[in-house]
């Protein structure tokens, strides 16, 4: 609200995957360059930019994704959570970030991870959901279970490895 009233036109978009009409089935389909292309998709549609870009989590890999592929779209960058892809893989072969990232290795399993996230109601995922009130976690489990979209959301992590390495 505080943006919009000083001007700035928003947009959160339900990305690949977490919508019902955009889920893909196949993990490549939520590489970080298909995830950019609908970015860009999206720029484009409003006018074509450059914006200022603004990403969290895996929507800042994104967002690293896009500026490095169409700079000319993207006026400023804001990442919070992730580093630059480069740094994030040094990281993983020179720090305990290797360790830290446990999960995403664990997601590229098929369907097992899904069936660990989906037992006793969701209520283990939710545990493991850091920063989230009890009820906040199990109401968000609730919804990617219900909507089905937990395997989409996972598929954006399977799709890593081809990624990960990013644009220098």
């Amino acid at each position: 609200d505080r943006l919009t009233e000083h001007g700035y036109r928003c947009l959160a978009p339900n990305q690949r995957g977490y919508s019902p009409g955009a889920r893909p089935p196949r993990r490549r389909d939520y590489s970080f360059e298909n995830l950019a292309d609908d970015v860009a998709a999206l720029i484009d549609e409003i006018g074509g930019g450059p914006v200022h870009l603004v990403g969290h989590d895996l929507g800042a890999a994104v967002s690293w994704f896009l500026a490095a592929r169409a700079p000319e779209k993207v006026r400023s960058l804001a990442v919070l959570s992730v580093p630059h892809p480069a740094s994030f893989k040094e990281a993983l072969l020179s720090s305990r970030q290797a360790l830290s990232s446990y999960y995403i290795y664990l997601f590229q399993f098929p369907r097992l991870p899904e069936l660990w996230m989906t037992r006793r109601g969701g209520r283990g995922f939710a545990r493991g959901l850091k920063g989230h009130t009890r009820e906040n976690a199990m109401r968000d489990v609730r919804a990617m279970i219900d909507t089905g979209t937990l395997t989409p959301a996972l598929n954006w992590y399977r799709a890593m490895p081809a990624t990960l390495v990013g644009p220098e």
